[in-house]
């Protein structure tokens, strides 16, 4: 369902980077009304789509995994290719989270708070590559 969503949020970014507090509803009501599919899209596609990432994560919580696309397989009845599969997988999402986990500590020791002599939070200074 492939859709305009990328450049509605690109064009609402700017925007949303400048305020101090974003209500995810809000947007919604905003974003939704103007998403437009390059296919027709029915309630029946919708309903599937957000069925099919539920039950993805059911999948995944109870060890059955995804070998391809649209075809899951219990762990312990993977065959060799479907466990080198899991593995490859297994250490890009590893290394993927180090990553998140390293700009997370980057960012809680740079980021910088201040506070007046009668206890105040006066400021914040965030180095620009922290938001990079």
């Amino acid at each position: 369902m492939k859709s305009n969503f990328i450049d509605l949020f690109n064009s609402m970014l700017p925007r949303l980077m400048s305020s101090n507090d974003i209500d995810i509803e809000e947007e919604l009501d905003i974003l939704v009304p103007l998403i437009k599919y390059e296919e027709k899209v029915t309630k029946t596609d919708l309903k599937r789509s957000d069925i099919r990432s539920r039950l993805t994560s059911a999948l995944n919580a109870n060890g059955i995994y995804s070998f391809e696309k649209s075809h899951f397989i219990y762990i312990e009845n993977a065959n060799e290719d479907q466990l080198e599969h899991f593995m490859e997988k297994a250490e890009r999402d590893i290394r993927a989270a180090e990553n998140r986990k390293s700009k997370a500590e980057m960012m809680r020791m740079q980021i910088s708070l201040a506070w007046d002599e009668n206890g105040n939070f006066v400021g914040y200074h965030i180095p620009k590559a922290v938001n990079e």
